[in-house]
């Protein structure tokens, strides 16, 4: 059986393995779970979805 000092070590390792999938400054991305974007009428470039201007050309949406 594994002794108490190689479970803390196992527990430990998952625990930095799951702070680096989920605590990163994106995280796990999965598709569908970013920002809904939407196609400018202007200029016709992605832009995010509820913003009252556009990112690329500051025209109003």
């Amino acid at each position: 059986m594994l002794g108490l000092i190689e479970l803390i070590a196992i527990v430990a390792l998952v625990g930095v393995i799951a702070i680096g999938l989920f605590g990163g400054s994106k995280g796990l991305r999965l598709p569908g779970m970013g920002h809904a974007t939407l196609a400018c009428p202007h200029c016709g470039k992605e832009t995010r979805a509820g913003r009252p201007t556009c990112a690329h050309c500051r025209q109003d949406l």
